[in-house]
């Protein structure tokens, strides 16, 4: 389990209403299905009603590569559609076994 708060300081010219969408946390959580990795990232604004989801699995092909599949759904997917609803699903190769 991770828990990552954030809070916007300085020049809020660029991107005023980031938080509206995203939040000031993110909390991530990490299960193992035998040899594979399931996690879940979300955020969310309590006092807005915007937030997103990302749902993660990782099944090892080598030693230090493993495939890897995300589905994200919501506000917050990248900085530049932060403010646009969007799902998302995502194939690719993970090089660690971070998650």
């Amino acid at each position: 389990v991770e828990v990552k708060p954030w809070y916007v300081v300085g020049n809020t010219d660029d991107n005023p209403d980031i938080t509206k969408y995203m939040g000031y946390y993110q909390l991530k959580i990490g299960y193992h299905l035998g040899d594979a990795v399931l996690s879940a990232k979300g955020q969310y604004n309590w006092n807005t009603g915007y937030g997103g989801a990302e749902l993660g699995l990782s099944y090892p092909i080598t030693k230090h590569v493993r495939l890897y599949t995300q589905v994200y759904s919501g506000y917050g997917e990248s900085l530049i559609d932060y403010n646009f609803n969007q799902t998302r699903v995502g194939v690719g190769v993970m090089l660690n076994d971070l998650f």
